[in-house]
């Protein structure tokens, strides 16, 4: 049904990643930003994760069956390989998560702040990153609803509940 409409305001995220949070242009995009959705007739506006500021630079151990992203390492192969790779992780800086297997027999997730470099994603260091745990704050998403600028902390079930509420009501 045409009853939604979706503007979607890709520079923060660009920005952040460059600048990090804090700097200027950030500052400058929300409020441009702030500027449109002050002219917009809305029900609804969110955002599907935060941005926490790069503090600290790691590298992590690269296989011939790894995939490096900026936060998160995933690596494939048998249980002597993988345990030579958790020898050599920076266990200080991240920690092994459970997933699916799919995604690598050994998941590791940086904390937050943390970035690995080099990965597979960046061609340079980046000041901005999300992809983290989603506990910390920074990392929260947030809608804003009908206008008032009520702002809460959303996790994605919540708000998929108010979507569909939202098209009952429509």
């Amino acid at each position: 049904k045409p009853d939604i409409d979706f503007v979607y305001f890709g520079e923060l995220d660009k920005l952040g990643h460059i600048y990090g949070t804090k700097n200027k242009e950030i500052i400058k995009a929300v409020g441009k930003i702030d500027k449109k959705i002050s002219k917009m007739d809305f029900d609804l506006i969110f955002s599907d994760h935060g941005m926490i500021n790069i503090e600290k630079i790691i590298s992590v151990p690269i296989t011939n069956d790894c995939f490096i992203d900026s936060d998160m390492a995933r690596y494939w192969g048998d249980d002597d390989e993988i345990n030579k790779i958790k020898e050599n992780l920076p266990m200080e800086f991240g920690k092994i998560i459970v997933w699916n297997k799919k995604y690598g027999n050994l998941i590791f997730l940086a904390n937050s702040g943390v970035l690995f470099f080099p990965n597979f994603w960046n061609e340079k260091v980046v000041n901005g990153m999300h992809g983290y745990d989603g506990k910390h704050d920074d990392m929260k998403a947030f809608y804003l609803l009908h206008k008032i600028g009520t702002r809460e902390d959303l996790k994605v079930e919540k708000l998929s509940g108010i979507l569909h509420e939202f098209r009952k009501r429509r």
